[in-house]
């Protein structure tokens, strides 16, 4: 049986490498068998992964930039998403919400920072739930209706929002994008 060797690099350029053995090796002197597609690889634990890694880099990047030292999304009125899938946005904040709540510079982060059991409890708490309704929730209902659209997923998410806080939302009031 063959193994993948998987890496950020072969997401992106869709290079296969695959360890010979007996059925492999007629094909290759190599140590690898290498093969290459033209059509992107899809993995979704791991576009998940990069996903969150990327909104945690960016979310700390904008708050350093800014020089913002207290919690940047109790500014925010919501949190609109690029999503991917409906309830992406309150899976993969469940991190930077605990790296806010625990007061962690960004260069106290890394890619394993919460285990997987950590921030699974974190988002079954009633306060990580609560934040979801009042930030989160409504963002996500239309997305959650349509399905996967990915380019207009951002507007798909906001445009509820509008709607259903229409009698709260006041001028003033920021927005967080996240894409």
């Amino acid at each position: 049986m063959c193994c993948i060797i998987f890496s950020e690099v072969h997401f992106f350029k869709p290079r296969r490498q695959y360890a010979v053995n007996e059925a492999t090796q007629k094909y290759t002197t190599d140590k690898f068998l290498q093969v290459y597609r033209e059509e992107p690889v899809f993995d979704g634990q791991f576009s998940n992964q990069c996903y969150q890694y990327r909104i945690r880099e960016a979310y700390f990047h904008y708050k350093k930039k800014a020089s913002i030292n207290e919690t940047l999304h109790e500014r925010w009125s919501s949190l609109i998403f690029h999503l991917p899938y409906a309830s992406h946005g309150k899976r993969i904040f469940t991190e930077i919400y605990q790296l806010e709540k625990d007061k962690r510079l960004p260069e106290e982060t890394s890619d394993e920072f919460y285990d997987f059991d950590t921030l699974k409890v974190l988002a079954g708490s009633d306060e990580y739930r609560e934040f979801v309704n009042n930030k989160i929730k409504s963002t996500q209902l239309v997305s959650g209706q349509i399905g996967n659209m990915y380019a207009a997923s951002i507007f798909m998410s906001l445009i509820p929002e509008l709607f259903y806080k229409k009698d709260y939302l006041k001028s003033g009031d920021i927005f967080g994008f996240i894409a």
